[in-house]
Formats: structure tokens, sequence, C-alpha cells
């Protein structure tokens, strides 16, 4: 498949991705800095943003561990999600 991810980004820092789409930071660095965001764990590159939302089967929280490890630098996902991520050490927004 190919990647609809442009080759070269400077990103844009949580604060303003909070600013822009009025959402919240729980906690984390708002100037942490983004350069892609991702669904699946499996394909988060170093400075996502990993999407853990919920889904058919299971929670994107389940998977957030991997995104990390994966090089996430912040995790973005709903009441349910952040009550299972409250632990992290990364912005969770």
């Amino acid at each position: 498949m190919t990647s609809l991810r442009p080759v070269k980004s400077d990103g844009v820092t949580i604060r303003d991705l909070v600013a822009r789409y009025d959402i919240r930071l729980l906690h984390g660095n708002p100037e942490t800095r983004l350069t892609g965001v991702e669904l699946a764990s499996a394909d988060v590159r170093p400075g996502d943003l990993f999407a853990a939302l919920p889904g058919a089967k299971s929670h994107g929280a389940d998977f957030v561990h991997d995104a990390i490890e994966r090089g996430a630098h912040a995790i973005l996902t709903d009441d349910a999600g952040a009550a299972r991520t409250h632990e992290l050490s990364i912005p969770v927004l």
C-alpha cells in the first residue's frame, strides 16, 4: 500500500493541534511536536500521534504500549481510553 505520509514535515505542536480542533490535553507537554497520525500501532513511526480509539473488536488503548515502543510522541483517545492510559509519561489528548 502506498503511504499518504508526506516525505518531509516540520510537524505541528500539540498546543497548535489542541487550539485548532478544540480538543483537550489531559497531560503532557504542549510543545511536543508531532509529524504524523496513525490508527494502527503497527504503522506508528517516531514522532506520530497514535489515535487510540474504540474499534469493533478492541479499544486502541490496548495497543498504546506498542505504539510508544514504535516511537509515538502522543496519544489521542476518548474517556474510556484515557482511563486505561492515565499512567503514561507521554502526552495524552
